[in-house]
């Protein structure tokens, strides 16, 4: 009622409001800031384990699901996803929103150093990293050759090919890897920091019969 009469006594100085009410939203409109990938904390874990040499089956048997059992009794535990291909192994952990993503990446560093007698002794040690998409690899360079042995292919890719990418101005990082299927090849990944953080780019699947990948359950929160 209160606006109703006042457009009908004072309708100048109602008119004035609704003006400034547009103005003062036109103004802000113009300088609202908009990011494509806003500071947000993601409720995701990557943990990373390299076993080289080691099978798929045995490093889902040796590494992936010993660090699966281990973290998952860490509070606010929502899914856990692993994937396990020729000497790596992935897991991707996410957390119930509003989950302190710091203190679950203390909880889950100290989950896996309370095994790391039980694993492997070659390993190289885990690598835990937030998941955050500006993390995600700039481009994923293929390197082939027809009738190249693989190792002369991995040694052009290791000592020609990543060295010069490394040289780049903005370059974090240059994550290699293998991978073997009707052709040979070998593969660099150029990330904008290191190692890689993402879910979609952390995970190297392989399309040929040595891989092993499966979705674990998700616990209850604590």
């Amino acid at each position: 009622m209160f606006l109703s009469d006042l457009s009908i006594k004072r309708p100048v100085l109602a008119t004035m409001m609704i003006m400034a009410l547009v103005v003062l939203g036109l103004f802000s409109y113009r300088r609202l800031g908009i990011d494509q990938f806003p500071d947000v904390e993601f409720p995701f874990l990557v943990i990373q384990t390299r076993y080289i040499g080691a099978s798929p089956e045995s490093v889902e048997r040796e590494v992936t699901k010993k660090i699966e059992e281990q973290v998952n009794t860490v509070e606010g535990l929502k899914q856990i996803q692993s994937t396990s291909t020729e000497g790596f192994s992935t897991i991707i952990v996410q957390f119930n929103l509003g989950t302190k993503i710091m203190n679950a990446q203390a909880d889950v560093r100290a989950k896996i150093d309370a095994i790391r007698q039980d694993l492997p002794k070659d390993i190289d040690p885990p690598v835990i990293s937030r998941a955050n998409p500006s993390d995600q690899p700039i481009f994923v360079l293929s390197v082939r050759g027809q009738g190249w042995a693989l190792r002369d292919l991995t040694r052009l890719a290791d000592e020609v090919v990543s060295r010069r990418i490394e040289n780049i101005s903005g370059v974090g990082s240059v994550t290699r890897a293998r991978r073997v299927t009707s052709r040979r090849a070998a593969w660099s990944r150029a990330t904008p920091r290191t190692w890689c953080a993402s879910p979609a780019s952390c995970a190297i699947r392989k399309t040929s019969r040595g891989s092993s990948s499966r979705r674990g359950t998700g616990s209850p929160s604590g």
